[in-house]
Formats: C-alpha cells, sequence, structure tokens
C-alpha cells in the first residue's frame, strides 16, 4: 500500500490563522518525511466570497478554495457542491488509505462532502478545538442556526466519522461522556513548529521603549478588553511603551475593538499578517499576552498563540484558564493571571517592565524548555501518524 493520503477539508492548509496553523504543523513533518501526501479542499464563508475558485500547487500539495456567493442563490449553491465533490474525487488514491482530516464541527453546509468521501471509502477524522455548547456570540440568527446545527450534528459523528482529535483535556471528557467509547478520541495540544524560533533572542532594554504583543482573534472569549483597559492605565506611568496587536475577528467584534482604541495611539494595529509577518512582529516583542476572559467556552479551549509565545522564548502574561496550568507555573515560565482581571494583567506588565532583563530572561528561558518538551509538532504529529494507521 502507497503512503496515507491525506484530504484536508474546511480549513485553508497554506495561510491561516490558528486553524491552519494547528492543521498545518501536525501534517507537514508527516509529508516532508514522505508518510503522507496532503490535498486541501477550503470552503470559505460567504464573506471571503472573492476567493471562490483561487487554486493551485504550493509545495507539491493542491489546493482550491469552494463556497458560494449566496445561499439563495441555487447555481453558485450548485457549482459550491459539484466544484467541491471533483476535487475530493480527483484527490483520491485508489492504492492508498484515504483519510479526511475536517477541522472543526460538521455542519449542513458541509456534510454532504463528508458523507460523499465516506461513501468513496474515506476514514473521517474531526479535529474539534472548541466546546460550541457554551458559545455565545453568534452574530445574528444565521450563526445561532448553524451552531444549534453542527451541535446536533457533532452527536451523529460516530455514524459517518471514524476518529476525533481534540485540543484540551476538557473537550475530551466531554465527548468520551457523550459517545460512551463509540468513537475513539484522542487529546492532542497546542503544537509549534520549533524550526520556526530556532534561535531565540534574550530578551534586552531596548532604549525605543517596550513592545508588548497580541496574536490572534477578537472575540469576547478572548478577553482583549482587560488587556487594552490594562494597557491604558500602564501608558500613564511608562511613556515608552507600544501594544502590537494582530489577527482579525468578525465585523461586530472588530467595530468595539477600534472603538476601544481609537484614543490610544500607542496601540498599533497591524490586522491579519502572513505568517512570515507575523513571526517577525512576534520575535520583535518584548512582551507577550495571551489573555481569556472566564467563560466556559474560553476554558474549554487550548489557545494555539500560546506554543509559539513558548518557542520565542517571551515573557508571557497567561490567564490562568482551562488546561493552562498544567503546563505554565507563575513566575517560572510565565505570568499568570486570574480571568477578567485587568489589576492583575497591570501589576504583571509592570513586574515586567520594572525587572527589564533579569525577569523576563529567566521567563523567556523557561517558556522556550516548556514548549521543547510538550508542544514540538515532530513529536505531536508522531501521534497523529499513528491515529492514522489505526482507523
Amino acid at each position: 500500500m502507497e503512503k496515507i493520503n491525506v484530504l484536508v477539508l474546511d480549513v485553508p492548509f497554506h495561510e491561516g490563522m490558528a486553524g491552519t496553523k494547528r492543521v498545518k504543523n501536525l501534517m507537514l513533518p508527516l509529508y516532508k518525511s514522505q508518510q503522507i501526501t496532503i490535498s486541501n479542499l477550503a470552503i470559505i464563508d460567504i464573506s471571503e466570497k472573492d476567493r471562490i475558485g483561487e487554486n493551485g500547487t504550493i509545495d507539491g500539495i493542491k489546493y482550491r478554495y469552494v463556497g458560494y456567493s449566496s445561499f439563495v442563490n441555487l447555481f453558485s449553491v450548485i457549482k459550491f457542491y459539484r466544484q467541491g465533490i471533483r476535487f475530493i474525487r480527483k484527490n483520491l488514491r485508489s492504492q492508498s488509505k484515504n483519510v479526511i482530516y475536517y477541522y472543526g464541527y460538521p455542519d449542513l453546509k458541509n456534510l454532504l462532502f463528508i458523507l460523499y468521501a465516506k461513501f468513496k471509502n474515506c476514514k473521517v477524522i474531526f479535529d474539534i478545538v472548541e466546546d460550541n455548547r457554551h458559545q455565545q456570540n453568534f452574530h445574528g440568527i444565521a450563526g445561532k442556526i448553524r451552531n444549534n446545527t453542527a451541535l446536533f450534528l457533532v452527536k451523529q459523528i460516530p455514524h459517518f466519522g471514524d476518529a476525533i482529535v481534540v485540543i484540551s483535556n476538557p473537550l475530551e471528557k466531554w465527548l468520551n461522556a457523550m459517545y460512551l467509547n463509540k468513537i475513539a478520541v484522542y487529546n492532542i495540544p497546542i503544537t509549534v513548529d520549533i524550526k520556526k524560533f530556532e534561535n531565540p533572542e534574550a530578551p534586552v532594554s531596548k532604549e525605543n521603549g517596550i513592545s508588548i504583543f497580541y496574536g490572534g482573534s477578537f472575540a469576547p472569549k478572548d478577553g482583549l478588553e482587560y488587556l487594552l483597559k490594562a494597557f491604558d492605565k500602564v501608558c500613564t506611568t511608562y511613556s515608552n511603551l507600544k501594544l502590537i496587536l494582530t489577527g482579525v475577528g468578525q465585523a461586530p467584534d472588530m467595530e468595539l475593538f477600534f472603538d476601544m482604541v481609537k484614543h490610544n495611539e500607542k496601540v498599533d494595529y497591524r490586522g491579519f499578517l502572513s505568517t512570515d509577518l507575523y513571526y517577525e512582529a512576534l520575535k520583535s516583542s518584548d512582551i507577550c499576552c495571551m489573555t481569556r476572559n472566564n467563560s466556559l467556552y474560553a476554558n474549554a479551549g487550548f489557545p494555539f498563540k500560546l506554543g509559539e509565545f513558548l518557542a520565542a522564548g517571551k515573557a508571557i502574561i497567561a490567564t490562568n484558564v482551562g488546561d493552562v496550568p498544567l503546563y505554565l507555573e507563575n513566575n517560572r515560565n510565565a505570568l499568570l493571571i486570574s480571568p477578567e482581571s485587568t489589576d492583575e494583567i497591570v501589576n504583571a506588565l509592570i513586574l515586567c517592565i520594572e525587572n527589564k532583563n533579569e525577569l523576563r530572561q529567566k521567563l523567556g528561558a523557561e517558556a522556550r524548555k516548556t514548549a521543547l518538551e510538550y508542544f514540538d509538532d515532530a513529536v505531536l504529529s508522531k501521534k497523529l501518524f499513528d491515529i492514522f494507521e489505526s482507523v
């Protein structure tokens, strides 16, 4: 039998945010060692309809973006399904084990692709990284309907899926309790491409100021409002600070964000960055912040950005939620704060600023060790390959 043939479904493989990086980190070591082949059918939202039809090959990996311009446009919907099914059919290999790796919850929009792949004797693996039972941020009735549909379909996964990968202990516990051993659930935490951070620089004082970094989404679960309030307070005492933010969120969340920062010229919002530019911004920063609120939704997940902050050897201020305390210890490899506490973020920032090199170097060195020990993609990808072989 040939090497295992994997088709990544839903999330874009080559460039994107946390979902893309999670799948890419797990897959690329296996691809480069020629244990698997990869293709990618990226299913995009209506808000990105200008990307429909993009396709090509990057580093030997074929990809296609599919979607529809409007769900009431019957011609567009039919074209969406026809192109998607054609891509799946063309990228299956008769002499290989074919695996569909689906990032996220199944939903009605994408279910036909999953069922078609199953009909073609593919093994189907889902990667679940959030507990949508506790999702509150819908931005409209359509979002709420889609979430409720996904929660119904996730219960049905044993009927059309072969395994589930989760990112945290709370998710593993919930799904195992729901499925009662009807389907295997595997826990693979966040991963980081250590090679991208091979020679992290020790943090040193800069005459031109201190940069604080946040990268990710801008949803309520991210607790960004508490970081912004804390930064405003710290700026009244220290004039040489800059807050760098990267990433993008839903339109209503971004409106709130811009309203909160419009008065502070020390906030440097750079939008969604390519992977290389993102890493450049991260590596040049002095302090990294991983904030979350105290919702059940935030506690069930595991912020992907944390692995990159650790690997970069940075001083990290992290909210103590979910699985975070399994890996981080306050004042050893990070400064842990309570969720939704502006005052604790203020105190942690001041501690990093006042102690300058000594504290930041100590935290950064231990952070790097933590990344190497727990989140190295070269190690965790082997666990994923074992799953591919077992299904």
